[in-house]
């Protein structure tokens, strides 16, 4: 008997945790549209510099990626170096660790939602592992 209250409480857990994990994963997945902090343009001529002034405006958002025309992808692809297909060019107050300290800049929502959402993103990873490792002790499997 002891047994089975067992099994019931390491189910009631599992729900508990698969329902926790579709709240955050609504979350995430409402964050994901508003968190665009990259913008990727193709078929440019390189170098093209981006001046300060440009960053903050709706063309230039918190990271850009320059790619070149489709004979420099193939010529990257033969040579090994795509040093030469893609550029990355990053805002002067962007930083992959910190969420943007410039309010006035239009992408300061966005830039916001990206550290949310990465945050989010480590949450689900945990809470799955949590929901494969409940699973494992109730069904002694993962699927």
């Amino acid at each position: 008997m002891v047994w089975l209250k067992e099994k019931i409480a390491q189910v009631q857990e599992l729900k508990r945790l698969r329902k926790e994990y579709n709240i955050k994963y609504e979350e995430n997945y409402q964050l994901y549209g508003k968190s665009c902090i990259v913008d990727v343009r193709q078929n440019m001529k390189f170098p093209q510099r981006i001046v300060l002034p440009s960053w903050g405006s709706a063309l230039w958002p918190c990271m850009v990626i320059q790619q070149g025309y489709e004979i420099d992808f193939w010529l990257s692809a033969l040579s090994g170096d795509w040093s030469g297909y893609s550029y990355e060019f990053y805002c002067p107050n962007f930083n992959k660790d910190t969420p943007c300290t410039k309010c006035d800049c239009m992408h300061y929502q966005a830039n916001q939602n990206h550290f949310i959402q990465e945050k989010l993103q480590n949450e689900l990873f945990d809470l799955n592992k949590k929901i494969d490792a409940a699973k494992k002790r109730i069904w002694c499997r993962t699927k």
